[in-house]
């Protein structure tokens, strides 16, 4: 995942300005429910934390049914909603997890067969990691610092290892910060991706078809699209890196000079 390769893309976008949300928001506005026909009814609105801004959902508690998450900027928590399998919600149960969590993921990030979430808060730069106890209880397993003004979060493998790493988009420091998970909730330290400008989005796919999760960042910035190449083909690393260390430096001198000017699969 330290070898990437980053290109620009130029997208069409409407409008660059950012959308803020008002002050008093509150409530989840949803879920619409799809007739089937593409169709989508009325919405249906929950209480949530103050300023919900991210939502995620999956099945938390291991009854079968979908459950969602909010992550409430304003509140520093983030709001669990159990679901009935009819489309209907619990009340909210809150989660507190640090100042302005603006965006959360979820995923089983200790391999224990339970889904987690992780969160990036944007005071302090930090993602940090809650491991669910089965019944849909979190508790806090680590921290870990990321680039400037984080603004969106989400997870994959990107490193071929079977665990799960986070990927953050951050604002302020026009970068896309990549933390390799360990597989107990805790991640390494950083490395920061450089982007052209202000990224608020970021999505993990694998965009070139070799098997490996690549990023997608949505700059907005700049009004482009920056496509990040998972270059180490899971635990390989790129051509140059004898090591294995994520970097090309004097130690890989001989190698790099065997494959100069030619690009990374």
């Amino acid at each position: 995942y330290r070898c990437m390769m980053m290109v620009s893309v130029e997208w069409a976008t409407a409008d660059s300005k950012p959308v803020r949300p008002a002050a008093a928001l509150d409530v989840y506005k949803g879920p619409l429910f799809n007739d089937g026909a593409g169709v989508l009814g009325g919405a249906v609105s929950f209480a949530a934390g103050n300023a919900p801004r991210s939502i995620a959902a999956a099945d938390v508690d291991a009854d079968g049914r979908l459950d969602l998450l909010t992550a409430n900027t304003l509140s520093g928590n983030v709001t669990l909603f159990r679901g009935d399998g009819l489309g209907g919600f619990g009340a909210p149960e809150a989660t507190a997890v640090g100042s302005t969590p603006r965006s959360v993921v979820m995923g089983d990030f200790n391999r224990d067969g339970r889904i987690d979430f992780a969160v990036v808060n944007r005071q302090g730069n930090q993602a940090r990691c809650y491991l669910n106890d089965g019944t849909g209880l979190f508790t806090l397993a680590g921290s870990q610092a990321v680039g400037e003004l984080p603004w969106f979060v989400t997870a994959a493998d990107f490193d071929g290892d079977g665990v799960l790493d986070l990927a953050s988009a951050n604002e302020g420091g026009r970068s896309v910060s990549v933390l390799r998970g360990l597989g107990d909730g805790t991640f390494e330290a950083r490395v920061d991706l450089a982007v052209p400008n202000q990224t608020r989005a970021v999505a993990a796919a694998d965009l070139d078809g070799d098997g490996d999760a690549d990023l997608a960042s949505a700059v907005f910035g700049a009004g482009v699209v920056s496509v990040l190449r998972n270059l180490r083909n899971g635990l390989a690393s790129c051509p140059g890196d004898v090591d294995g260390d994520g970097d090309v430096d004097f130690g890989d001198l001989n190698a790099l000079l065997g494959v100069f000017n030619a690009p990374c699969p």
